[in-house]
């Protein structure tokens, strides 16, 4: 079996959105709730927002930053869950049908489901704008490595003999 055989084999063993909404971890129907609650109690939705935020900030950028700290664990957890079944999940869904799987199979509210993948779409087209970014100050960087090394006194070669 060629490689390019087998890759395609394990891609298609990978679950789809809907089988990982519908196998969702213990406490994830009660953090769906509890962010109903959140959204029903406040009149400002900025919270399930920033929850949001963290919760992207936590896989993609690999920060842990807790503003809520204890208080909304469960909920970010939830949230962090659905980003990485979106990330993982083969293939990848669209945010009307991952809107469709949530609203059929959790017991997120449309309004809640509105808020979250509204943001998980804002993030995700900041992500492609923040790579590029990081990739031109590792360019940046590397370009002015070079000149560094072989200008300070680390440098184990003397070019000033070596040129004449």
């Amino acid at each position: 079996m060629k490689r390019s055989e087998t890759r395609n084999k394990k891609d298609n063993n990978m679950p789809t959105f809907e089988q990982f909404v519908l196998s969702a971890p213990y406490g994830f129907p009660n953090a769906c709730l509890a962010l109903n609650k959140i959204l029903s109690d406040n009149e400002e939705t900025t919270i399930i927002e920033e929850i949001v935020a963290e919760s992207w900030n936590n896989i993609v950028n690999k920060i842990d930053h807790d503003t809520y700290q204890q208080q909304y664990q469960n909920e970010k957890k939830a949230i962090i869950y659905i980003i990485k079944s979106m990330k993982q999940s083969t293939p990848s869904p669209s945010i009307s049908n991952a809107a469709n799987i949530l609203a059929s199979n959790s017991f997120l509210t449309k309004d809640t489901i509105e808020k979250i993948l509204i943001k998980i779409k804002e993030l995700s087209a900041t992500e492609t704008t923040d790579i590029k970014q990081i990739l031109k100050v590792r360019y940046r960087r590397l370009m002015i490595f070079p000149y560094l090394f072989f200008s300070s006194d680390f440098c184990l070669v003397n070019f000033s003999r070596v040129a004449k």
